[in-house]
C-alpha cells in the first residue's frame, strides 16, 4: 500500500514548510505520494516542501509529487534521494496551479548498479512561472539515470526546464538520458530548456534531446470535424501529450489529474 500525505493550505498571507523523511530498508518496495491543493486566495501564499529520502540495497521506491495550486501559490520543492547498490528510485511531479513552481528532485547515484528516473509534467496557464528539472549524480559504476520532462505553456505562461547530470570520475560506464518536451499553445507563451552535464569519466554515455512544437492546426481540425469545440480539441491534445507519463500512475489518480487539466483549461476560457 502507498504511503499517502495530503497537503491543504488552508488561509492566504501564509508560508507553509513540510518535511517528509523517508528510510527504505534492503529489497524492499514503496510508493510515497505526496498531493497538494489550495483554495483561490487573494493574497500570495508560500509553500516550501521536502521530501529526502534514503534508500537502502536492492529496495525499490516510487516518489510521487502531484500539486494543484491555486492562482496565488509560490511553491518551493526540495526532494532528493540517496540510492545505494542495486536499488532504484522513479520520481513523479505534476505540476497545475500555482503563480511560482520550482522543482528539482535530485538523486544521488552512490552505490553500484543503482537506477533512477525523473518524469515531471507541467501545465503554465496564465502568468505563472513553472520551472520543473532534476538533478542526478553518479557516483559509482554502472549507474542509470533517465530525466523525461514535459511542459504546456498557455495564456501567456512560461515552463522551464533546468537539470543537472553530474557524473565523477571513476562512475565507469554510467548511463544518463534526458528528453525534455514542450508545446506552446498560443504567441503569448514560453518555454525554456536549460540543461547542464558535468561528465568527468571517459567510459559514461550521457544524451540529452529537447523538442518545442505547437498543435498542429490538421489535429485541431480533424477533432471539431468530429463534434468537439475548439476548446474540448485543445483539453484533449494536451491530456494525450501527457498521456505516456500519466499511465505510471495509480488509475484513480490519473483520473483526478485528467479531471483536474481539464478544469484548468476551462477556467481561464481554454486557450487564447
Amino acid at each position: 500500500m502507498p504511503i499517502e500525505l495530503v497537503i491543504l493550505i488552508s488561509s492566504a498571507g501564509v508560508g507553509q514548510f513540510e518535511h517528509s523523511l523517508i528510510v527504505v530498508g534492503e529489497n524492499a518496495n514503496a510508493e510515497f505520494i505526496v498531493a497538494c491543493a489550495a483554495p483561490v486566495f487573494t493574497g500570495l501564499s508560500l509553500h516550501d516542501g521536502m521530501t529526502e529520502a534514503y534508500v537502502h540495497r536492492g529496495a525499490r521506491v516510487r516518489l510521487v509529487d502531484l500539486k494543484n495550486w491555486s492562482k496565488d501559490v509560490i511553491y518551493f520543492g526540495n526532494n532528493r534521494a540517496i540510492i545505494e547498490e542495486n536499488a532504484s528510485v522513479d520520481w513523479l511531479s505534476g505540476s497545475l496551479g500555482g503563480k511560482v513552481t520550482i522543482v528539482y528532485p535530485m538523486s544521488v547515484l552512490k552505490g553500484i548498479n543503482s537506477r533512477t528516473t525523473v518524469t515531471s509534467v507541467a501545465l503554465a496557464n496564465g502568468p505563472t512561472w513553472k520551472e520543473e528539472g532534476a538533478k542526478v549524480f553518479h557516483s559509482a559504476p554502472h549507474t542509470y539515470s533517465k530525466v523525461v520532462s514535459k511542459g504546456v505553456s498557455l495564456n501567456g505562461g512560461t515552463s522551464v526546464y533546468r537539470g543537472l547530470v553530474y557524473v565523477r570520475e571513476g562512475a565507469r560506464y554510467a548511463k544518463s538520458s534526458v528528453s525534455c518536451e514542450s508545446l506552446i499553445l498560443d504567441d503569448k507563451s514560453k518555454a525554456y530548456t536549460i540543461p547542464h552535464e558535468q561528465v568527468f569519466e571517459d567510459t559514461a554515455t550521457v544524451t540529452h534531446e529537447a523538442y518545442t512544437g505547437r498543435i498542429g492546426e490538421d489535429k485541431l481540425f480533424y477533432l471539431r470535424s468530429r463534434g468537439l469545440s475548439e476548446e474540448e480539441a485543445r483539453s484533449l491534445i494536451v491530456l494525450g501529450y501527457f498521456h505516456d507519463i500519466m499511465v505510471n500512475l495509480p488509475v484513480e489518480y490519473v483520473s483526478i489529474f485528467n479531471r483536474a487539466i481539464e478544469l484548468e483549461l476551462s477556467r481561464m476560457g481554454g486557450v487564447g
